[in-house]
């Protein structure tokens, strides 16, 4: 919200001021790169206000009040979470912290302000107003409900000292423009009142325990029709899929434009920009909650799809043939998988969210693929036909014809783990994996049209003197516009040599002519044991922990070593 030299200008003045006082620690939590990235608009109010009224934000005096204005705020958090907290209890480093911060702030303003200047009139009053808050906050936590006017109110109350900073500036500079001072005072006020909104979303579970004035716990979960034994979580949970939380921040975003609108009519260039950098910060965090529910939604519609099981399942269902010889729990497993595959296997679908921000030209945020986990359990049906004896070939052969929709349509070929997304190029992983269905099936044909070629681009052009493959199969020296496209998204998500699709590309080339690539596949694979961790593990880099990568190198390595005493020679 706040340009960076700005920022940093100020954090180096409260820097230097605080160091001394800190040698036993008291003011390490003020210090900390957290506290003042999530704190910068709140720690250049001053300038804020400065700026309004002429003031350059260089001027000494701005950068004194700055400092103390940031001391005595930080002291208020701490006092809010004295009063927030179930036990009304003080750390004695806590107690000295806000003494001592109040103490220096006070320090500070007193050097400009005499005993006798209106300001202090004004500190009081202002501080009155925030501790009368605090009691009144007490009592109104009995209701259910309360108006927005009145929320609005406790919100503006609860941020009152920060106008100590406007106040401050007016004084420092003599200015007695009254309405100017009063415009000043509604962009604070509206963007308290946002600020708290924004801070009432992310804080729902903690204030609703805590029994915090809340306004979606007060508008939204305290509904008189929800049930009293339901559990926070799921209130929580339908806040959100319900679309309420839209409601609040439109609210916010109301709140926002308001205040610019009041900035730009004031000339107040500097609340202008910063509030306009608030509220795209809003605008996209809605966006994005917006993304993330409708993925919910879509994965919930994906799993609960119904409806008959469709040819040719239908008639293998019904085949007793099919199961003869297999014991119950094998039946029953075979029986779910051509449910499952029949009603579009729901379940194995990844659904993603992509920002649109970040240029895909595909024109959706929300995507759905399952190419890779098709081909996965079209490899788990080759085992039920190769050890169950289960006869098959049918499900096998509309498996295949499934994945060759799936291939992508350019001139590399290959599949991509959303081919919906063109900047998401073709990738070893998914080559790998419909390589080993394709031998498995003894679809020579197939691999000879569609895996070599894409298979050839990624040992001639993404194979590292090391032994290192890449992930993404693109051309080197192409000079198509969407595989240079391709190239920049690569920089985005990563370019690989990644240990788990290396492992899972070379397990195909073994299974398909381990002797025709028998040099790159040894070469590779002492790359992959280059990876290996010290707790014996290979990390990866699409899938959760070191589960999956470990898994997929043993298998390979397990493959090599089994093909005699000369690759394990050489793999050592």
């Amino acid at each position: 919200m706040i340009d960076e030299d700005t920022f940093l200008l100020y954090r180096h003045e409260v820097e230097k001021y605080v160091a001394p006082l800190n040698s036993e620690g008291l003011f390490d939590s003020i210090l900390n790169n957290d506290a003042f990235e999530s704190n910068k608009i709140f720690l250049c109010y001053p300038y804020l206000f400065g700026t309004a009224l002429d003031l350059p934000a260089k001027h000494p005096a701005i950068k004194s009040i700055a400092v103390a204005g940031y001391l005595y705020f930080y002291s208020l958090l701490k006092i809010d979470d004295l009063f927030d907290a179930a036990s009304e209890t003080m750390g004695a480093k806590v107690m000295m912290f806000i003494l001592k911060s109040h103490e220096e702030a006070i320090k500070i303003l007193s050097q400009y302000f005499n005993i006798e200047c209106p300001f202090w009139q004004n500190w009081n009053r202002l501080h009155d107003t925030y501790y009368h808050n605090i009691v009144q906050e007490k009592k109104l936590r009995q209701q259910k409900a309360i108006s927005k006017y009145k929320y609005d109110q406790i919100a503006i109350r609860r941020n009152a000292v920060g106008l100590v900073a406007l106040e401050a500036v007016r004084h420092l500079k003599k200015n007695t423009n009254d309405s100017r001072y009063l415009a000043l005072t509604r962009i604070h006020n509206n963007f308290a009142i946002a600020y708290q909104m924004l801070d009432d979303i992310k804080d729902i579970k903690t204030d609703y325990k805590t029994g915090q004035i809340n306004f979606n716990i007060l508008k939204f979960i305290n509904n008189k029709n929800a049930a009293s034994e339901i559990t926070i979580e799921r209130k929580i949970k339908y806040f959100y899929l319900s679309g309420m939380y839209k409601q609040t921040y439109r609210r916010i975003l109301n709140k926002i434009d308001l205040a610019i609108d009041t900035a730009n009519y004031v000339e107040a260039a500097a609340w202008s920009v910063s509030l306009g950098t608030f509220k795209k910060m809003v605008a996209d965090e809605l966006y994005n909650m917006n993304g993330f529910i409708n993925c919910v939604k879509a994965r919930d519609i994906l799993t609960r799809r119904k409806g008959k099981p469709v040819l040719p399942y239908q008639k293998l269902l019904k085949a007793s043939a099919v199961f003869s010889g297999l014991q119950p729990v094998e039946k029953a497993t075979l029986r779910f998988l051509f449910k499952q595959i029949a009603q579009g296997f729901g379940e194995l679908k990844h659904v993603i969210f992509l920002n649109k921000n970040i240029g895909l030209s595909s024109g959706k945020d929300v995507h759905i693929n399952d190419t890779f986990q098709r081909a996965i359990i079209g490899d788990v049906l080759c085992d039920c036909k190769d050890v169950l004896g289960v006869h098959l070939d049918t499900v096998l052969k509309n498996e295949t014809l499934y994945l060759l929709g799936k291939r992508q349509k350019d001139i590399v070929g290959g599949w991509s783990y959303y081919p919906g997304i063109k900047e998401i190029a073709a990738d070893a992983d998914d080559l790998g994996q419909i390589l080993q269905f394709f031998v498995r099936t003894n679809q020579i044909g197939l691999i000879e049209r569609h895996i070599l070629p894409p298979l050839q681009i990624l040992l001639l052009d993404r194979m590292h003197t090391d032994g290192g493959i890449e992930t993404w199969i693109i051309p080197a020296l192409s000079s198509d516009a969407f595989h240079i496209r391709q190239q920049k998204y690569n920089a985005m998500w990563g370019a690989g040599p990644d240990n788990e699709v290396m492992a899972n590309l070379l397990y195909g080339l073994c299974l398909f002519d381990f002797q025709k690539y028998q040099k790159e596949i040894i070469r590779s694979s002492k790359y992959l044991i280059s990876k290996q961790e010290k707790n014996g593990s290979w990390q990866s880099k699409w899938y959760y922990g070191p589960y999956y990568g470990t898994m997929v190198v043993a298998r390979l390595l397990v493959f090599l070593t089994c093909r005699g005493q000369l690759v394990a020679a050489m793999l050592t």
